[in-house]
């Protein structure tokens, strides 16, 4: 199931640190409970570990747990465990706009995970893709406690 996890609260200047390393303007956004529109990458750090503990799904054997989308629901087509069992779970994603990127360079389709997405990539930089103008970059991360068995 998706929860709403308790954020840490970076304002003034520990916010413009964060922003200024891990990319945004903003702290992530609430697109519905449990899933999340980042500014950046590197979203476990907006996660208040003294409060709850997380994990990335990769640290817990899925091969999958990050990768590439065109909508988060695509996500929970893929994971059925999200929202099929009662194991906690938050999504962040992350939008990769074509028209933000470089004219050579920029980002590339093989660096992110999986492409679990409709569209049909055939370039190796998004740029350079004549019929994809966004996509996003997903990880899924399970609330754990010391407790907890990690099974449904």
């Amino acid at each position: 199931m998706l929860i709403t996890p308790k954020f840490v609260e970076y304002t003034g200047e520990a916010l413009g640190y964060y922003l200024a390393i891990f990319g945004g303007k903003d702290g992530p956004d609430l697109i519905e409970k449990g899933v999340y529109k980042s500014p950046g990458f590197n979203n476990e750090y907006f996660l208040d570990g003294d409060y709850e503990k997380f994990i990335s799904l990769s640290g817990l054997g899925y091969p999958d747990s990050y990768g590439v989308c065109d909508d988060y629901s695509q996500i929970l087509n893929h994971f059925p465990v999200i929202l099929n069992s009662k194991r906690e779970f938050v999504i962040f994603v992350t939008p990769i706009l074509k028209s933000e990127e470089p004219e050579t360079g920029g980002w590339r389709w093989h660096k992110w995970g999986e492409y679990i997405g409709m569209q049909n990539p055939t370039m190796e930089y998004l740029a350079d893709e004549p019929n994809i103008d966004k996509v996003y970059v997903f990880e899924v991360f399970e609330k754990i406690s010391n407790n907890a068995e990690m099974g449904d």
